[in-house]
């Protein structure tokens, strides 16, 4: 009855707060049977478990899986929480990139790229959406020119709504310029962070440590971003910083750094990465709150990629006028 209550507080009818009750319930049974405390796993195998069979059964809505992830925040799993955000977190990419690249390369050319990777849904295993997104990109890759290319990865592939960004500028104005713009944003970064581990919460699905913080604050890239001339240097915190620092092997790290659910699983692939071209769309993810603050576009450029086999993830933002 509380889990139903706070849907309805979340803005659900009753029909919609009734399915998702449904699924919560399924569920709650799932684990109460493993009967296996937090902490061992018992919640991220079990939502996992559920979402493969919602996915068997055609019924891995985002809704659904939506309904997985807040029975997890209401009860405070963090297990199941993050399992559930892992299958939500850019669920959109890969209709945006077939919608942008029908309009940009025709959807006949579209249609055939696509043909040749299998139907993808929100609950489809990462390894699969990896092996769909390495094919895809290949092929976009060896078919579009320069100039299209630009066109297709202009911005992120993520849904990054004006209404997100809407503070940005007038925030850079009344800082002074852009100096005082970065050094706000990388306190609010870090007290963020610190906000976090204080009160024992994830940050974007990931545990934050004392030694966590101690490796953004040490890198002001890390931190929002460092200034050089008319270029803007940024760093992306690994998306396990926890565990990247405690790993030793080279390709664990790089698959403990990326963000990416599109492309992560393909690092540990024998088939090898999704290329690396790809982060281009992280690269409009981190020039996005400039744009808005500037009030132009501006240029992201990816300078090292776990994909491209690199130890990290770092971009160059322009702030320069561009032609």
């Amino acid at each position: 009855m509380g889990f139903l209550g706070y849907l309805k507080k979340k803005g659900l009818d009753d029909e919609a707060a009734e399915r998702q009750l449904a699924i919560a319930d399924h569920l709650d049974t799932m684990m109460s049977a493993r009967n296996a405390a937090q902490g061992s796993g018992c919640g991220r195998r079990a939502a996992r478990s559920l979402i493969e069979a919602l996915a068997q059964s055609g019924e891995d809505s985002i809704d659904n899986i939506l309904a997985i992830l807040r029975y997890g925040y209401f009860v405070g799993n963090d297990e199941v929480y993050v399992e559930a955000l892992m299958f939500l977190d850019g669920v959109e990419a890969m209709d945006n990139l077939y919608d942008r690249l029908g309009r940009i390369a025709g959807e006949d050319e579209r249609d055939e790229i696509f043909s040749m990777v299998g139907p993808i849904s929100p609950g489809t295993d990462f390894k699969a959406k990896a092996a769909a997104m390495r094919t895809v990109i290949g092929e976009v890759l060896s078919r579009l020119d320069e100039d299209k290319l630009d066109e297709l990865f202009a911005s992120s592939f993520r849904d990054l709504g004006d209404e997100r960004f809407s503070s940005e500028a007038g925030l850079l104005k009344s800082l002074g310029g852009v100096d005082g713009y970065i050094e706000a944003k990388r306190s609010e970064f870090i007290g963020e962070l610190r906000s976090c581990m204080e009160e024992g919460r994830l940050f974007f699905g990931q545990e934050i440590t004392p030694t966590v913080i101690k490796l953004v604050v040490s890198d002001p890239e890390m931190a929002f971003g460092r200034r050089d001339g008319s270029g803007v240097y940024v760093t992306k915190i690994p998306f396990r910083a926890r565990m990247w620092l405690e790993e030793k092997d080279p390709l664990m790290r790089r698959y403990l750094y990326c963000h990416c659910p599109w492309a992560r699983e393909s690092i540990l692939s024998e088939e090898g990465a999704v290329p690396s071209e790809f982060c281009r769309c992280s690269a409009g993810f981190h020039k996005k709150p400039w744009e808005a603050a500037l009030g132009r576009p501006v240029k992201c450029e990816v300078l090292e990629s776990v994909l491209a086999g690199d130890d990290r993830c770092r971009f160059r933002i322009h702030l320069e006028e561009r032609d």
